[in-house]
């Protein structure tokens, strides 16, 4: 028996599911229920489409769409080639009236003018900060650890790492440090952890080797007390660490109170 579907703009028939074509992801069965997906969420009002000529680039972009999204003014949104996924403009719903969208663009990808836009809720969005930041960056709606955000879930890659040289007696790993630091522990050493500020949880990964010696003992403090710290798997035996064991401290820091995580990297 012969047969042909259309879901969400693809076109598949019983060839796409026979023999080895059926583990095809562009044109078997995995891209069907991705296709059932997009399908699904144009029916939920989570996507769109959009006929609309426009030129990527940034700055105020007016679709007109082939449904009505139940999306809210300040969403981010992504709107890309359904032929050219790497064609793609991202930002912030400025007005939306049936299917009248006006987005405010501020990410791009690819170059040209595109007709076939299929248009949802982000699932990557890359943002490059260069330079010194001063005053406040609005980051809501992002996961963010570090200076690169991969293209739209707002997650943070490429992390920078501060380099914090030998610990001394005591190292401060204070607010104004960044979420990943390096340090060598030159002799037995207190690392003391600033609290995060009020209502705000902290992420820190803290690389701390062995100098050449080894042996080095550090003691964990948290706003200068060894207090209010949950330890949350076994301690390192410091004493018998060789000369630049490498040990991953991790530290989720709250206001009063820090959970830390122990990873001896062989």
């Amino acid at each position: 028996m012969t047969w042909t579907v259309t879901i969400a703009g693809q076109t598949f028939s019983n060839a796409s599911v026979e023999g080895n074509a059926y583990a095809d992801e562009a044109t078997g069965f995995p891209a069907i229920l991705a296709a059932v997906a997009e399908e699904g969420s144009f029916l939920k009002g989570y996507g769109a489409t959009s006929t609309t000529s426009l030129s990527i680039a940034t700055g105020a972009k007016s679709f007109t769409l082939d449904q009505s999204p139940s999306w809210s003014v300040g969403a981010i949104l992504r709107a890309e080639s359904a032929g050219d996924p790497a064609k793609y403009m991202v930002g912030a719903i400025a007005s939306l009236a049936g299917t009248a969208l006006d987005l405010t663009v501020t990410l791009t990808g690819g170059s040209g003018s595109v007709s076939d836009w299929v248009i949802s809720y982000p699932s990557t969005v890359s943002i490059a900060l260069s330079g010194t930041a001063t005053g406040a960056i609005d980051m809501t709606g992002y996961a963010i650890s570090n200076p690169v955000l991969d293209a739209a879930t707002g997650q943070v890659t490429d992390l920078d790492i501060e380099a914090r040289g030998n610990t001394g007696a005591t190292l401060t790993i204070a607010a104004a440090n960044y979420d990943v630091q390096s340090c060598t522990m030159d002799q037995d050493t207190t690392l003391d952890f600033d609290p995060a500020a009020s209502g705000n949880v902290r992420t820190i990964l803290l690389l701390v080797s062995q100098d050449g010696t080894g042996g080095r003992t550090p003691t964990i403090n948290f706003n200068s007390l060894a207090t209010n710290i949950t330890e949350m798997n076994t301690v390192p035996t410091w004493t018998g660490q060789a000369a630049s064991t490498l040990t991953r401290v991790a530290a989720e820091v709250e206001t009063g109170k820090m959970r830390i995580w122990y990873e001896e990297v062989v």
